[in-house]
Protein backbone atom coordinates (compact mmCIF):
# COMPACT_ATOMS: atom_id res chain seq x y z
CA UNK A 1 0.00 0.00 0.00
CA UNK A 2 1.24 3.47 -0.84
CA UNK A 3 2.46 5.36 2.21
CA UNK A 4 1.44 8.67 0.67
CA UNK A 5 -1.92 7.32 -0.44
CA UNK A 6 -2.79 6.13 3.06
CA UNK A 7 -2.65 9.65 4.51
CA UNK A 8 -5.99 11.49 4.51
CA UNK A 9 -6.24 14.87 2.78
CA UNK A 10 -7.37 17.45 5.33
CA UNK A 11 -9.86 19.95 4.01
CA UNK A 12 -8.94 23.52 4.98
CA UNK A 13 -11.51 25.90 6.44
CA UNK A 14 -13.96 27.02 3.79
CA UNK A 15 -13.09 24.20 1.37
CA UNK A 16 -15.73 21.71 0.28
CA UNK A 17 -15.20 18.52 -1.69
CA UNK A 18 -17.63 16.60 -3.87
CA UNK A 19 -16.97 13.22 -5.37
CA UNK A 20 -18.88 12.01 -8.42
CA UNK A 21 -17.56 8.65 -9.61
CA UNK A 22 -13.88 9.11 -10.41
CA UNK A 23 -13.99 12.92 -10.35
CA UNK A 24 -13.04 14.84 -7.18
CA UNK A 25 -13.98 18.54 -7.18
CA UNK A 26 -12.82 20.94 -4.47
CA UNK A 27 -14.20 24.45 -4.02
CA UNK A 28 -12.74 27.22 -1.93
CA UNK A 29 -12.37 30.96 -1.66
CA UNK A 30 -9.94 31.09 -4.63
CA UNK A 31 -11.98 29.01 -7.06
CA UNK A 32 -12.72 25.44 -8.02
CA UNK A 33 -10.38 22.65 -9.14
CA UNK A 34 -11.09 19.06 -10.08
CA UNK A 35 -9.14 15.87 -10.64
CA UNK A 36 -10.27 12.67 -12.36
CA UNK A 37 -8.77 9.61 -10.69
CA UNK A 38 -7.48 6.50 -12.43
CA UNK A 39 -9.81 3.49 -12.62
CA UNK A 40 -9.49 1.40 -9.46
CA UNK A 41 -8.82 4.42 -7.24
CA UNK A 42 -11.75 5.68 -5.14
CA UNK A 43 -12.21 8.52 -2.69
CA UNK A 44 -14.69 9.45 0.00
CA UNK A 45 -15.21 12.41 2.31
CA UNK A 46 -15.25 11.63 6.05
CA UNK A 47 -15.02 14.07 8.98
CA UNK A 48 -13.45 16.91 7.00
CA UNK A 49 -10.95 14.62 5.29
CA UNK A 50 -10.75 13.07 1.85
CA UNK A 51 -9.72 9.44 2.07
CA UNK A 52 -8.26 7.91 -1.09
CA UNK A 53 -8.47 4.12 -1.43
CA UNK A 54 -6.98 1.64 -3.87
CA UNK A 55 -8.69 -1.56 -5.08
CA UNK A 56 -5.59 -3.45 -6.22
CA UNK A 57 -2.43 -2.22 -4.57
CA UNK A 58 -0.07 -4.41 -6.60
CA UNK A 59 -1.03 -2.80 -9.90
CA UNK A 60 -2.34 0.60 -8.80
CA UNK A 61 -0.11 1.50 -5.85
CA UNK A 62 1.65 4.28 -7.75
CA UNK A 63 -1.65 5.82 -8.84
CA UNK A 64 -2.89 5.66 -5.24
CA UNK A 65 -0.18 8.01 -3.98
CA UNK A 66 -0.40 10.19 -7.09
CA UNK A 67 -4.16 10.68 -6.70
CA UNK A 68 -3.79 11.63 -3.05
CA UNK A 69 -0.97 14.10 -3.82
CA UNK A 70 -2.88 15.79 -6.65
CA UNK A 71 -6.06 16.08 -4.60
CA UNK A 72 -4.02 17.62 -1.78
CA UNK A 73 -2.48 20.10 -4.25
CA UNK A 74 -5.97 21.07 -5.41
CA UNK A 75 -7.08 21.68 -1.80
CA UNK A 76 -4.07 23.94 -1.25
CA UNK A 77 -4.74 25.72 -4.54
CA UNK A 78 -8.32 26.68 -3.72
CA UNK A 79 -7.62 27.62 -0.11
CA UNK A 80 -4.24 29.40 0.03
CA UNK A 81 -3.03 29.61 -3.57
CA UNK A 82 0.43 28.73 -4.82
CA UNK A 83 3.75 30.50 -4.66
CA UNK A 84 6.79 29.84 -6.79
CA UNK A 85 9.98 31.57 -5.68
CA UNK A 86 12.96 31.57 -7.99
CA UNK A 87 16.40 32.79 -6.99
CA UNK A 88 18.70 34.21 -9.66
CA UNK A 89 22.37 34.41 -8.80
CA UNK A 90 25.34 35.06 -11.05
CA UNK A 91 27.15 37.72 -13.03
CA UNK A 92 24.92 39.28 -15.64
CA UNK A 93 21.77 37.60 -14.35
CA UNK A 94 18.82 39.84 -13.55
CA UNK A 95 15.04 39.92 -13.52
CA UNK A 96 12.77 42.87 -14.28
CA UNK A 97 8.99 43.12 -14.35
CA UNK A 98 7.86 45.12 -17.38
CA UNK A 99 4.11 45.54 -17.38
CA UNK A 100 2.62 42.09 -17.93
CA UNK A 101 5.98 40.51 -18.73
CA UNK A 102 8.79 39.09 -16.65
CA UNK A 103 12.10 39.75 -18.40
CA UNK A 104 14.96 37.46 -17.40
CA UNK A 105 18.47 38.38 -18.52
CA UNK A 106 20.53 35.25 -18.06
CA UNK A 107 24.06 36.32 -18.94
CA UNK A 108 25.99 33.73 -20.97
CA UNK A 109 29.41 35.41 -20.88
CA UNK A 110 29.50 38.25 -23.43
CA UNK A 111 26.04 37.87 -24.91
CA UNK A 112 22.89 38.92 -23.14
CA UNK A 113 20.17 36.32 -23.37
CA UNK A 114 16.75 37.63 -22.47
CA UNK A 115 13.67 35.50 -21.95
CA UNK A 116 10.29 37.21 -21.72
CA UNK A 117 7.53 35.33 -19.96
CA UNK A 118 3.98 36.63 -20.23
CA UNK A 119 2.05 36.54 -16.97
CA UNK A 120 -1.33 34.86 -17.02
CA UNK A 121 -4.49 36.65 -15.96
CA UNK A 122 -4.42 35.59 -12.29
CA UNK A 123 -0.66 35.73 -11.76
CA UNK A 124 1.31 38.38 -9.98
CA UNK A 125 5.04 38.84 -10.12
CA UNK A 126 7.48 40.85 -8.05
CA UNK A 127 11.25 41.23 -7.96
CA UNK A 128 12.92 42.02 -4.67
CA UNK A 129 16.12 43.98 -4.17
CA UNK A 130 18.24 40.82 -4.12
CA UNK A 131 17.03 40.04 -7.64
CA UNK A 132 15.04 36.92 -6.93
CA UNK A 133 11.76 36.37 -8.67
CA UNK A 134 8.53 35.63 -6.87
CA UNK A 135 5.57 34.49 -8.93
CA UNK A 136 2.31 33.86 -7.17
CA UNK A 137 -0.33 31.82 -8.88
CA UNK A 138 -3.81 31.00 -7.79
CA UNK A 139 -4.45 28.02 -10.06
CA UNK A 140 -2.51 25.16 -11.61
CA UNK A 141 0.80 26.13 -10.06
CA UNK A 142 2.44 22.78 -10.47
CA UNK A 143 2.17 22.87 -14.24
CA UNK A 144 2.44 26.58 -15.07
CA UNK A 145 4.94 27.76 -12.48
CA UNK A 146 7.10 24.73 -13.16
CA UNK A 147 6.93 25.51 -16.86
CA UNK A 148 8.12 29.06 -16.09
CA UNK A 149 11.12 27.75 -14.21
CA UNK A 150 11.90 25.21 -16.90
CA UNK A 151 11.71 27.61 -19.82
CA UNK A 152 13.27 30.54 -17.99
CA UNK A 153 16.27 28.83 -16.50
CA UNK A 154 16.98 25.63 -18.41
CA UNK A 155 16.35 26.64 -21.99
CA UNK A 156 19.72 27.82 -23.22
CA UNK A 157 20.18 28.23 -26.93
Amino acid sequence: MSRIGKEPVKLADGVTATIAGQKVTVKGKLGELSYTMHDGITAKVEDGNIIVECADDNNLGNFHGLARALINANVIGVSAGYTKQLSIEGTGFKAVVKGKELALTLGFANTGYEERLELLARQTCSVDRFNSVLREQLRNAGEQAGRCGATGFHQRH
